[in-house]
């Protein structure tokens, strides 16, 4: 628990000391009706303020940019888009994960096709636990990139960590594997599309021990069944082996 201390007197919250005594009604951070100070209360609305001061200057940073786009050649264009990645991956490296966060949307201002901002996106997302948006932007990434297992995957665990704690989360799991079977229906690749399911089976697993044990047999032929189709799966690969490590 944080000390409490007058910035003025610099007395400690229930040091009772005569050479630091509380001036209280003599304050103006002392609230007499209720008997008790209310500067930590202004410091952290203050702090409120300056936060919400910050997130509507970079809402008009991008309204701003959002207006300039069109009048920039493709090449100043690609050249952004290269600087803004640069710097959001040294923000996102240093933890600021907030300012990395507004340079991808402004690299993705100027590239929306980019399926890598997309996926960078949803990974700071992912790691703030904003995971409705983190959701959102795996899937702008995978309508992009249909094929590509890693973005799969990262969708799949934040299906779990979105159902985890609910109290049917056993409903959840199976309501979203339903709708994301069906969703792989539309998979060129048929390796990929089993590969996935078999993904899906060891991520969002009953807790019940013996369906789980079915759940890993049938998640291990899928992926016995992708690389039939294709050796070269390596999340396929990559399966088999978590299922053996696991068994």
């Amino acid at each position: 628990m944080s000390k409490e201390i007058c910035p003025f007197l610099g007395k400690i919250r229930g040091d009772n000391k005569p050479e630091s005594t509380c001036i209280q009604e003599q304050c103006m951070f002392y609230h007499a009706e209720e008997s008790r100070c209310i500067f930590l209360e202004i410091g952290t609305a203050s702090r409120e303020y300056l936060v919400s001061l910050k997130k509507m200057a970079e809402q008009n940073d991008l309204a701003l940019l959002r207006e300039r786009v069109s009048t920039f050649s493709d090449e100043e264009k690609q050249e952004r888009v290269q600087l803004y990645l640069n710097q959001a991956e040294i923000s996102k490296n240093k933890g600021h994960f907030s300012k990395a966060l507004l340079d991808f949307k402004k690299a993705l201002i100027m590239d929306k096709k980019n399926p890598d901002i997309h996926k960078s996106l949803g990974d700071i997302y992912a790691i703030q636990g904003i995971i409705e948006e983190a959701i959102s932007s795996y899937r702008q990434a995978l309508k992009l990139l249909p094929e590509d297992g890693e973005i799969w995957i990262k969708l799949i665990l934040q299906y779990r960590a979105l159902h985890s704690q609910m109290p049917d989360r056993e409903q959840r799991y199976k309501a979203a594997t339903d709708k994301l079977r069906e969703e792989l229906r539309s998979l060129e690749s048929e390796s990929m599309a089993n590969c996935i399911m078999g993904n899906i089976m060891l991520i969002l697993h009953s807790q019940d021990e013996d369906t789980f044990i079915e759940e890993r047999k049938e998640a291990g032929l899928l992926m016995e069944r992708a690389l039939e189709i294709n050796p070269e799966n390596i999340w396929a690969h990559l399966g088999l082996k978590d299922l053996m490590i696991y068994d």
